[in-house]
């Protein structure tokens, strides 16, 4: 069983966890046959050779795809199929690369390169769980997920995280018509102890893990039987303007979940949460009121999960139209509290995000099925 990696960065330096992955592989005994890296701004060259002691390094720029294009032409795939998937126009008119763009350059790479598994991992994820406050141990990474990928019809396997929660502490008057606004009621229980937890999430110990299906797929903690993969559509998420901003939407790994789910694949979340360095300041609590890089993360998460929202409830067969009228009700009141509660005037946006993103929904259906047409071709092809 050929294995890869699949990592996803701006930089590719000592400041992204790789080598953590290739040295654990190592330590428990599994060959990772390459790594695949996309990247977008620069390679540090002598990372990159440390890491080549490891594994076949496969770079590839998002925005410099000549190589793969030239070489899906030579397979007899149209032009404007290729086009499709290597979505080479959008950078131009939005600056912005979306992030299922990303994720499918890893997929098609290891098909071309006839990997059976995908590892994804995240730059600050680590092949560790965090059992106690500062206290990690490292865990079998590729191991775990072997397990359950061995179990028959398992197309996927996955898990969330210890670490920080992806929304930071916070406590204010409007917190649970914010969390109802951006589709995030789940957390309303969760973030109402915020004061007492910081949102440091934990993981368990092996005998008390308790794996289960599912059909929310996590893109940093994730492994993928590259077999299926003709049968689903590929990662799918897409971009939104909001007055003269392009925003980037969020969810393309749970848009994935949702097509295994509804091409009756299995995936089994294996309750192995690896330690994610959510804010790059761990054991630091994250302090959304004085720091700016958390409000920023927040805020772009936010405006990614809003421009995500009517395709997620579209494909559910829900009435997204419905949902977003009452969801900005909801930010009316939450939008304003919060950006109170910061001191960030930019919360303020998020009303009228959501109007955008249900303006915005049939431009993001028609990319939707162009991308899946032109998967299921290329996948024939390859």
């Amino acid at each position: 069983m050929k294995k890869c990696f699949g990592l996803i960065v701006n930089r590719l330096d000592d400041q992204v966890t790789l080598m953590d992955f290739l040295i654990n592989a190592r330590r428990f005994g599994h060959q990772v046959d390459e790594v695949i890296v996309i990247y977008s701004q620069e390679i540090d060259r002598g990372y990159l050779e440390n890491a080549r002691t490891f594994a076949k390094i496969v770079l590839i720029h998002v925005n410099r795809l000549e190589t793969l294009y030239e070489t899906l032409r030579q397979r007899g795939i149209l032009e404007t199929y290729i086009e499709r998937i290597l979505d080479m126009n959008d950078f131009e008119k939005t600056g912005l690369v979306t992030y299922s763009k990303k994720r499918n350059l890893v997929l098609l790479q290891a098909i071309l390169d006839e990997m059976d598994v995908v590892y994804f991992i995240d730059s600050d994820v680590h092949p560790c769980v965090l059992y106690h406050e500062e206290t990690c141990e490292e865990i079998d990474f590729i191991g775990e997920h072997l397990k359950y990928l061995a179990f028959k019809n398992v197309a996927a396997t996955t898990s969330d995280y210890s670490g920080y929660f992806i929304l930071p502490p916070m406590k204010f008057e409007g917190i649970e018509a914010y969390l109802m606004g951006i589709q995030k009621e789940g957390a309303i229980p969760y973030m109402a102890t915020s004061d007492k937890h910081n949102c440091l999430k934990l993981g368990l110990h092996a005998p008390y893990r308790e794996p289960f299906f599912t059909n929310k797929m996590l893109g940093g903690n994730l492994a993928i039987m590259t077999k299926y993969l003709r049968d689903i559509p590929p990662f799918f998420s897409f971009f939104y303007r909001v007055g003269d901003q392009y925003y980037l939407t969020r969810g393309e790994d749970t848009t994935m979940g949702i097509f295994f789910e509804q091409n009756q694949l299995k995936v089994i979340d294996i309750d192995v949460k690896i330690v994610h360095d959510t804010f790059g300041t761990y054991p630091k609590i994250p302090d959304l009121v004085h720091d700016k890089s958390i409000q920023n993360r927040l805020f772009y998460a936010s405006m990614g999960w809003i421009g995500r929202n009517p395709f997620l409830n579209y494909l559910l067969g829900k009435d997204y139209e419905q949902m977003a009228e009452n969801q900005k009700t909801h930010l009316e009141i939450g939008a304003k509290a919060l950006s109170e509660y910061t001191g960030d005037s930019r919360f303020l946006l998020l009303p009228t995000a959501v109007d955008c993103a249900v303006d915005n929904l049939p431009a993001m259906l028609e990319r939707y099925h162009q991308v899946t047409e032109a998967w299921g071709k290329i996948m024939k092809a390859v």
